[in-house]
C-alpha cells in the first residue's frame, strides 16, 4: 500500500506503512500528479504515465493539453476542455461528460430576467433571449 510518493534528489521515492520505503525509481523530467494506495500517476513530456508501488510502468496515454483534477483508488480524472474524462490505472477511458459553462447569478443585473426551465438556464438581456 503506497502511503507517500516523493522527489528525493535524483530519486522518485515510494513509501508505505510507518515510512518502509517500497521503491524508487530514477528522477528524469517529469512531475508526479498524484497517488493511490495501489499506484501513482506521473506527467512526462506529453505523456501521462501510471506506475504501481513497485515502479513498474502499468499504463500510459499520450496527453498534450489536459488537466489532471484527481488521483484516487479506483482511476483518475482530467478535464480536457470542456470534457471531464474519467480513466483507470491502465490509462483505459472508463466515463466521460460536458462541463456546462455555468452562469453566476449574482452577477447579472437588475435589467435582465432569470428564467428556470427544465433544466436550462435562461436570461434575457434588454429583450433577447440567450441560450
Amino acid at each position: 500500500m503506497i502511503t507517500n510518493v516523493q522527489v528525493e534528489g535524483p530519486w522518485i521515492r515510494v513509501y508505505g506503512h510507518n515510512s518502509e520505503r517500497l521503491s524508487q525509481m530514477p528522477y528524469f523530467n517529469l512531475k508526479i500528479i498524484g497517488f493511490s494506495s495501489d499506484y501513482f500517476v506521473t506527467r512526462e513530456g506529453p505523456w501521462i504515465i501510471t506506475y504501481d508501488r513497485r515502479c513498474h510502468k502499468i499504463g500510459q496515454m499520450l496527453s498534450k493539453k489536459v488537466k489532471i483534477r484527481d488521483v484516487s483508488k479506483e482511476n483518475f480524472t482530467i478535464k480536457d476542455g470542456s470534457w471531464l474524462k474519467m480513466y483507470d490505472k491502465y490509462c483505459c477511458l472508463i466515463n466521460q461528460r460536458s462541463i456546462r459553462r455555468k452562469i453566476k447569478l449574482t452577477s447579472l443585473k437588475s435589467r435582465e430576467r432569470v428564467h428556470l426551465e427544465k433544466n436550462h438556464l435562461l436570461y434575457s438581456i434588454f429583450g433577447k433571449e440567450v441560450i
